[in-house]
């Protein structure tokens, strides 16, 4: 479980370089009392979520929350145009 978590949290990582261009990036990996959980975040585009999800460029968004589920995960996503974006990936 812990290997599928650090592997969605790079994943989340090369996404946000491919697509959102930071300037600055951040992984976080935490226990907490509900188990491992994992931030990346970024200052960079930032992107509206519900948007792109409705259009072709947002389906590696959509697989990214399908494996999640898959692995007993939730993805929150956090972005605000031209400030950047947060990606936590926590256990469900």
């Amino acid at each position: 479980m812990l290997l599928e978590k650090e592997s969605r949290a790079a994943e989340v990582a090369r996404l946000l370089h491919e697509h959102a261009g930071p300037n600055a990036a951040a992984v976080r990996v935490a226990m907490t009392r509900t188990g491992l959980e994992a931030e990346v975040s970024h200052r960079g585009r930032g992107f509206n979520p519900k948007k792109t999800r409705l259009h072709p460029p947002g389906t590696g968004l959509i697989l990214m929350e399908s494996y999640a589920g898959i692995a007993n995960l939730h993805l929150r996503i956090e972005s605000i145009r031209r400030r950047g974006t947060i990606i936590k990936i926590q256990p469900i």
